[in-house]
């Protein structure tokens, strides 16, 4: 009876093998044209929407603002932008279903001592609360801003603003001037590219690493998309909406062009990304299979 039981626990985790080994191809196989949905702006302050898999303009606004940054609070439907013109450092809300700015143009908060406000990303941290980040340039520096939002959702005040600087060497290096910011929820980490194509990935202290060069011209925003990967727009290129391989600099995959996102600068995710670590879908199998074990030796039990 007992030789019984093994031999049928036996197959079942062998077909429970092949079936996790099955997912893991199907996952590998499907992984690049799993699609995403984003918001792309330029600075002439047209805002389009993209389906990475159809690119589109379902939703697209005209709104006299030009944006260097873009942000997403999908539970309240803001768009954020920042930008504005002249010095490009002003950040604004508009309402997300129409385009209609829910502030007055005085209203625009405009962080001190900051010539440039690049890129944009709001979070919902593990209690729900929203956060809403930035890159801002100060003397030749970059920092990650993070603002006190008022009852409105609209950014009041610098709660913190730390420089971006990479401590890996014996000399701390700084990042100069950025373009774009996205939050990976991967990782748990934000990613920032300067002008000059080096990639930067960070915590929330600012410190982090220089992830190398991309290689190509004209890299402006980054946003992170529903399917976890971060796409970036590329205006000095045909192909505006990419992704980057960050292990060999110059892979780049098309996905809309620039006449289908207006030769953007900023991007965003249409969804609010949640500040929790996903686990990898070979961590998710591993995690199932130690569980199957551990039901079958309490039965053997």
């Amino acid at each position: 009876m007992h030789g019984h039981f093994r031999r049928e626990e036996g197959c079942i985790v062998r077909r429970t093998l092949v079936l996790a080994a099955t997912a893991a191809l199907l996952l590998v196989v499907w992984a690049p044209v799993w699609s995403a949905h984003l918001i792309a702006g330029s600075t002439n302050g047209v805002i389009r929407d993209v389906d990475t898999s159809v690119p589109g303009e379902s939703l697209r606004y005209n709104i006299g603002f030009g944006v260097t940054g873009l942000a997403v609070d999908d539970a309240n439907g803001i768009l954020y932008a920042s930008g504005g013109g002249a010095a490009w450092n002003a950040l604004s809300i508009f309402d997300l279903a129409t385009g209609v700015e829910l502030i007055g143009s005085g209203a625009r908060f405009v962080p001190a001592g900051f010539v440039d406000v690049y890129g944009l990303e709001f979070l919902y941290d593990e209690t729900g609360t929203g956060r809403l980040f930035s890159i801002g340039y100060q003397d030749g520096k970059n920092y990650l801003i993070e603002y006190s939002l008022g009852a409105g959702g609209e950014a009041v005040d610098v709660k913190s603003a730390l420089p971006v600087v990479d401590t890996s060497g014996a000399q701390p290096l700084h990042m100069a001037h950025a373009a774009g910011l996205a939050f990976n929820t991967a990782t748990g980490k934000f990613e920032s590219n300067q002008s000059n194509n080096l990639y930067w990935e960070f915590g929330f202290t600012g410190e982090g690493t220089v992830l190398g060069g991309l290689g190509l011209s004209g890299v402006n925003g980054l946003g992170l998309g529903e399917d976890g990967i971060v796409y970036s727009l590329s205006a000095g290129s045909a192909t505006s909406v990419a992704v980057f391989s960050l292990g060999a600099a110059g892979h780049q995959i098309a996905i809309a062009t620039n006449a289908q996102v207006g030769n953007g600068w900023a991007m965003s995710g249409a969804k609010t990304p949640r500040m929790t670590v996903i686990p990898e879908p070979s961590t998710l199998l591993l995690l199932a299979g130690c569980g199957l074990l551990s039901l079958l030796r309490r039965r053997r039990r």
